[in-house]
């Protein structure tokens, strides 16, 4: 899955779960993705002793370029 599509598909996870009269659904959508993705890249930081150290650094990059790609939409 590109980084493009993971941010739409959490965005769009999150937005099922906004009141349809919510005046800022989109924003609220793509903050809580943006929170989701935030709470990933510790994560994946912490593994240095499981991946290799370009396994994590691919993983890293995917996941900041997914966090781009959720502050775009």
């Amino acid at each position: 899955m590109t980084p493009q599509e993971k941010a739409k598909e959490l965005y769009s996870k999150f937005l099922r779960y906004v009141p349809a009269e919510e005046e800022f659904e989109h924003e609220y959508a793509k903050q809580c993705a943006l929170v989701t993705v935030d709470e990933i890249i510790p994560i994946v930081n912490s593994y240095e002793n499981a991946l290799s150290a370009s396994q994590q650094s691919n993983y890293l990059e995917y996941w900041y370029e997914v966090k781009q790609e959720i502050e775009k939409l």
